[in-house]
C-alpha cells in the first residue's frame, strides 16, 4: 500500500491522471483526519490489472489487484473526480461522524466526495453506515464488476448514490442494509 500512495503523490506532483496498480496492496493510514489505504485530491484513474513487469497491457482476470484496507478503515477516499478500473476493492469499515459526509459513517470501500465512475471494478465486503460498499456524493457510474457481501447499517450496502447513478453490467450479490437499499441506495 505504502508503494500505492507514493504513486499517486508522484501523480498529483507530476500531473499524472493515471495510475497503475499492480497485485495486492494492504493496509491504511491516517490521512484528513481518517483512516484510508489512499486519499485521492486530484482528478485521477486508478487501474489494476498488471504486472511489475507489464505495465503496458492490463489482464485483470489473469493478474488480479487488490487494495485491501483490512478492516482498519476505507480503501480509497477521494475529494476529487475518480476512476477506478480493473481492481478489487475490499475489507474497508468506517463508522462514525465526520465532516466529509452529511450523515455519519460514509462509505466503507469508496468515499467519493466528487464524480465518481467504477470500470470492472470487484467491491467486496465493506461496511459503513451509509454506502458500505460505495457511497458517492456527485454522479456515480458503475460499468460492469461486482458488489458481494458489503453491508451498511442504515442505507445502500453495495452501494449508495446521493446523486445521479448509472449502473449497467454490475452483479449485486448478498449486500445488507439495515433501513433500505441492499444492493443500491
Amino acid at each position: 500500500s505504502t508503494a500505492v500512495r507514493f504513486a499517486i503523490a508522484d501523480a498529483l506532483t507530476l500531473s499524472s491522471d493515471t495510475v497503475k496498480i499492480a497485485g495486492y496492496c494492504a493496509d491504511v493510514v491516517t490521512d484528513n483526519g481518517t483512516n484510508q489505504l489512499a486519499l485521492i485530491t486530484r482528478t485521477l484513474t486508478l487501474a489494476g490489472g498488471y504486472t511489475s513487469t507489464n505495465w503496458v497491457n492490463s489482464f485483470p482476470i489473469t493478474q488480479p489487484t487488490t487494495l485491501d484496507a483490512l478492516g482498519k478503515g476505507r480503501v480509497l477516499y477521494a475529494t476529487a473526480a475518480l476512476t477506478v478500473s480493473n481492481l478489487t476493492v475490499q475489507n474497508g469499515a468506517f463508522s462514525g461522524a465526520t465532516s466529509d459526509c452529511p450523515f455519519s459513517g460514509c462509505g466503507g470501500g469508496i468515499y467519493a466526495d466528487n464524480v465518481v465512475a467504477l470500470n470492472n471494478v470487484n467491491v467486496l465486503t465493506n461496511t459503513a453506515e451509509h454506502g458500505g460498499g460505495v457511497y458517492g456524493d456527485m454522479t456515480v457510474t458503475v460499468i460492469g464488476g461486482r458488489f458481494a457481501n458489503n453491508t451498511a447499517s442504515v442505507n445502500g450496502g453495495g452501494l449508495r448514490a446521493i446523486s445521479d447513478a448509472t449502473v449497467a453490467g454490475a452483479t449485486f450479490t448478498s449486500n445488507t442494509a439495515f433501513q433500505g437499499g441492499g444492493a443500491l441506495f
